[in-house]
């Protein structure tokens, strides 16, 4: 998750991190890709949160990279906000939010619990998040 400040306004990004799942029976294994993804969103009341009601942002740049800095591939928000990696192989993975002009990130893990559902996970420097690991049979959407 990440946020921006445009004007008088705070707009955070979502990091949603979905992961590999792993199936096996005795010697034949599945492997199903994993995917990472969320939201970007406007934060209309500048708290770091995001609130009900709080609008998607379209068109923002997101970087996906490996832990040892090797960029894997980008993509931009929906109209609703929404981005999503797909086809992820198990490993170290980070998110990297290019801010659009005007617009500087927020403070990251807002709140008593730093609620990595609902609060900024990107350092509001380099737009980057702290590495995750994606594993068989994970699912991380946060």
């Amino acid at each position: 998750m990440v946020s921006f400040i445009k004007s008088k306004f705070v707009y955070l990004i979502f990091l949603t991190i979905a992961l590999t799942l792993f199936v096996g029976a005795g010697l034949a294994y599945a492997n199903i890709p994993a995917n990472l993804g969320d939201r970007v969103w406007l934060d209309l009341d500048r708290d770091g949160i995001q609130d009900a009601g709080e609008p998607g942002i379209s068109g923002v740049t997101v970087n996906l990279y490996k832990c040892d800095g090797t960029y894997v591939k980008s993509t931009s928000t929906d109209g609703n906000g929404n981005y999503l990696f797909t086809l992820l192989g198990p490993g170290d993975y980070y998110v990297q939010f290019v801010a659009p002009p005007g617009y500087v990130f927020t403070m990251p893990n807002v709140g008593a619990n730093a609620n990595d559902a609902t609060d900024s996970d990107a350092d509001p420097t380099s737009g980057k998040t702290v590495c995750t690991t994606l594993g068989f049979g994970e699912t991380d959407l946060t």
